[in-house]
């Protein structure tokens, strides 16, 4: 898969272009001669889900500003506590996460997600993905989910869409 993208990602502009198209939003170019552009504000994104009570070296908002916010309720509520009782904290793009799942690279997650959406408690699940986003893009993810094998997957793919803002 990332092969792939790799491959789509490199060709955007043509092989031999200094510019490629951005993996997190189409909508932007990047240098195809420099380190890679992670999303816009993934900095933010750290700091907010990086700031422990009782951490003496949370990372702080790169505006140098505050947020009036418990980020401990934060992380209980994303169920991503035992990250941080571990001492794991969030980083955009870690080597130890992607290394610890490298061998389920491809296995995918069909029967995992078909249990769980038939589960007698009928959870609620939300399946986000940006509308710009090229490395999750959201056509992808509607292909997939209408093609799960679940009892109610006629019922999703007729079901009202309609955008956040």
């Amino acid at each position: 898969c990332f092969d792939l993208l790799d491959d789509i990602v490199a060709q955007s502009y043509g092989g031999k272009s200094n510019h490629v198209v951005s993996r997190y939003d189409t909508r932007l170019v990047e240098s195809s001669r420099g380190a890679r552009v992670f999303p816009l504000n993934h900095k933010v994104v750290e700091a907010y889900l990086g700031r422990v009570s009782g951490r003496s070296n949370s990372p702080r908002i790169p505006s140098g500003g505050e947020w009036n916010v418990n980020s401990d309720e934060v992380l209980m509520s994303i169920h991503a506590s035992e990250a941080t009782d571990a001492k794991q904290y969030y980083l955009e793009c870690t080597d130890p996460p992607y290394n610890a799942l490298a061998h389920q690279d491809g296995l995918g997650v069909i029967p995992e997600l078909v249990n769980i959406l038939s589960h007698p408690t009928k959870p609620t699940m939300l399946f986000f993905n940006g509308i710009n986003d090229l490395i999750c893009n959201h056509v992808g993810n509607e292909k997939f989910l209408i093609n799960l094998p679940w009892e109610n997957t006629t019922k999703f793919a007729e079901a009202e869409r309609f955008s956040w803002y």
